[in-house]
């Protein structure tokens, strides 16, 4: 459906839409429907529920071919779960909308990376670099129109859902323009399947990724940053406003400039890519997500949420992308889907489990102490990366390097 450079456009139509879902629903859900942290925190479990089921049982059974296909029907999800969001008067109105939000992510963005994972070994670092970086710009223009949007309406949390739902449609309406461009001058409009690239078992794919150290390293880096990610994709607009005594659109504020800092960070990353040693930058990632969720318990003026929105912003710039890039690099193409789909998958099983248990962790002894408890995986993690041995770096050409 899409070019190669419509892809990332396309993944930066998606990432903006589906972050205003993921970043406001929580605020919504209080300040609209009344919702409490507990409920809000099991909304949380169910959108990474449904996230997993779509990476899980989606994204990994399908040939490499058909990602585009996937991609196309995530945004048709994506749209339907930011209306009825935006709609909601419920809690059950609410719970079906967070669960297409979760489906929708689920199926979107590990078949987005497996497509633009698709380019030759020597440019597939740079590649998914600069599909990192396009997501992250459109992660920091997102909320810093949202913010601009709450202020226009009085803080009107529901016109954001709405108003977003439109770039989903965009991206369809670019996929079929292209498609009807292509058969019109005789081109075909499917890509040649890749040779071994059926669906591969379920129980085959976290095994596929795992018999890799580089596959390995990729997902306790993953695993890792997760817990502080969803402590404040869920939380984070709630902290700022209850902890921090911010407005609706000052927290969007603050998620700007998490979301800018994250780009930046991308931007070095694509620039320098390859980056051979893979496992000292995860490890620093690692310390400034520390820092952050430290400077987050902490709670008082703005400036420093602001502070700590820089801190947890750069690892989440850095290790999205290198993640990547070492499930890329861990199995052949004929692997590359189900790699992607479990790497998703294994790291969803957090946005599953983190969000009930960190929501109940606020409920009881509120948000300060659920971000000071964030810090527990956070060092386990950090152990377990420490631990694991480094995989071979790869050159330009992508082939293994000789250790010096």
């Amino acid at each position: 459906m899409w070019t190669a450079a419509g892809l990332l456009l396309v993944a930066g139509l998606f990432r903006a839409a589906q972050n205003v879902g993921q970043t406001t629903f929580a605020l919504f859900g209080r300040e609209d429907i009344g919702l409490g942290a507990t409920t809000i925190g099991s909304a949380g479990t169910v959108m990474g529920a449904f996230a997993l089921l779509g990476a899980l049982f989606v994204g990994g059974r399908l040939p490499a071919s058909k990602a585009s296909a996937v991609v196309g029907a995530g945004m048709g999800l994506l749209c339907a779960s930011l209306v009825a969001l935006g709609a909601a008067t419920s809690i059950w109105q609410f719970a079906l909308s967070i669960a297409l939000l979760g489906l929708a992510g689920g199926l979107t963005v590990p078949s987005l990376a497996t497509a633009v994972g698709q380019a030759s070994p020597e440019h597939r670092d740079r590649a998914l670099a600069h599909y990192a970086v396009v997501l992250s710009m459109s992660l920091a223009l997102g909320p810093l129109a949202e913010t601009g949007l709450l202020e226009l309406t009085h803080q009107d949390l529901r016109l954001p859902f709405l108003a977003f739902a439109t770039l989903p449609v965009v991206a369809l309406a670019l996929g079929v323009s292209g498609r009807a461009r292509r058969s019109a001058f005789g081109v075909g409009t499917a890509p040649e399947p890749l040779q071994g690239s059926g669906p591969v078992p379920r129980s085959g794919q976290l095994r596929s990724l795992l018999k890799t150290p580089g596959g390995r390293m990729a997902l306790v880096a993953q695993l890792l940053y997760s817990v502080p990610f969803a402590a404040i994709t869920v939380f984070g607009a709630l902290m700022a406003r209850s902890v921090f005594k911010m407005t609706p659109a000052g927290a969007q504020l603050a998620f700007t400039v998490f979301f800018v800092a994250s780009l930046l960070s991308r931007l070095v990353v694509a620039r320098v890519s390859p980056i051979a040693r893979k496992r000292r930058a995860f490890l620093v990632a690692a310390a400034l997500s520390a820092l952050g969720m430290v400077l987050l318990s902490f709670g008082g003026p703005s400036p420093l949420l602001f502070v700590a929105m820089v801190s947890l912003g750069v690892p989440h710039g850095v290790t999205f992308p290198l993640a990547l890039a070492l499930t890329a690099e861990s199995g052949g193409e004929d692997q590359l889907a189900a790699n992607n789909a479990a790497l998703f998958a294994a790291t969803s099983v957090v946005a599953v489990a983190a969000p009930v248990a960190l929501g109940a962790v606020a409920a009881a002894a509120g948000y300060q102490v659920m971000t000071a408890l964030v810090l527990v995986p956070v060092a386990a993690f950090s152990m377990l990366l420490v631990a694991q041995p480094s995989p071979a770096p790869t050159g330009q050409d992508g082939r293994r390097l000789r250790r010096g």
